[in-house]
């Protein structure tokens, strides 16, 4: 199982809302297939899958503030 963790995406950031979560649990994901969206500083970013896998839980809800860092939900690593 590996965890999904915030990134950080500027330079400054130590936070983001996360916006839209693209997979649901239980969806095969694809290594560099968009798998979430969060805002941070007024502008939303795209965050890739760093697995292929499914998607098997989330620990952030839509809306939520997350830390650079905090893990946000976990795939389990497959082959397609």
């Amino acid at each position: 199982m590996k965890e999904i963790t915030m990134p950080k995406l500027e330079l400054t950031m130590d936070k983001g809302i996360l916006n839209l979560w693209y997979k649901k649990e239980g969806e095969f994901v694809k290594k560099g297939e968009p798998l979430f969206e969060v805002e941070a500083d007024k502008t939303n970013f795209v965050v890739d899958s760093d697995y292929n896998g499914i998607f098997i839980k989330t620990l952030v809800n839509t809306g939520e503030e997350i830390q650079v860092g905090q893990v946000i939900g976990y795939i389990e690593e497959k082959k397609e």
